[in-house]
């Protein structure tokens, strides 16, 4: 039996941000009725997630998977204590979403130009625009608002991408009213590839971090950063612009 002193300590908590109503469903190419997400979002929450993107509301014509988006909030069964939110990621996205009564929005942008122009039609700085009068808006109605960060170490179009790129965007998410960004890849990468970050570009920690990608045809990781973890990062390392990052927890 392990020695209980020896043990790694565990955190007592963890915090599940599910997207699969949204994120998952999108990808298929075929049309999932509106009544069968429901279910599944009814089954996520009788499992006990608590915070949970159901929907995208986005064009029709770009994502039809999504169209419903706006019926399937006005159909699930609103629970208490349970973080509704939607993909959104212009004015008329806003729009849709404050309607859907949702109570958290996100938006989008890629740290590669090739994958951001093939995923919204729009160079970085043109999406970075669009959030103009989404972020500041939805703050402002009460709404906390999530940015992410895709091809954040790599593009499938443009492979490395330098990831100084994405805590660019990052930062700039957080300071237009973000609470939290997420990063990801967005690339097949091939098995146990590794990536270094160091020191004083990796803000994690004062030693080099090291990222493998597991056995497996797609192996996405996802970091996250706070305005919380900004100010730490910003008392610890002075002379530092602030960047920091750690592993989603």
């Amino acid at each position: 039996m392990e020695d209980m002193a020896t043990a790694p300590k565990l955190p007592t908590r963890v915090s599940v941000y599910e997207v699969s109503p949204r994120d998952g469903l999108q990808n298929e190419s075929a049309q999932v009725a509106t009544h069968a997400k429901v279910r599944l979002i009814d089954a996520l929450l009788d499992a006990g997630i608590r915070r949970i993107e159901v929907g995208s509301f986005v064009a029709q014509k770009w994502v039809p998977q999504m169209a419903d988006a706006d019926e399937v909030c006005r159909t699930i069964d609103r629970r208490p204590g349970v973080t509704y939110a939607g993909l959104c990621p212009n004015a008329r996205g806003l729009d849709r979403a404050l309607a859907a009564q949702v109570d958290e929005i996100a938006v989008f942008v890629s740290a590669s130009e090739t994958h951001n122009a093939k995923n919204v039609n729009k160079t970085i700085a043109q999406t970075l625009k669009a959030f103009d009068p989404v972020i500041g808006p939805a703050v402002e109605q009460g709404l906390k608002v999530r940015g992410y960060v895709s091809t954040m170490w790599g593009c499938p179009y443009e492979g490395d991408v330098d990831p100084s790129r994405g805590l660019e965007l990052a930062k700039h998410l957080l300071g237009a009213g973000c609470y939290q960004t997420r990063s990801a890849w967005a690339l097949r990468f091939k098995p146990n590839r590794s990536w270094s970050c160091s020191p004083p570009n990796c803000r994690s920690s004062r030693s080099p971090c090291t990222f493998t990608t597991p056995a497996g045809p797609r192996s996405p990781t996802f970091w996250s950063v706070s305005k919380a973890a900004l100010r730490r990062s910003m008392r610890r390392w002075p002379d530092s612009e602030g960047a920091h990052t750690h592993p989603a927890r």
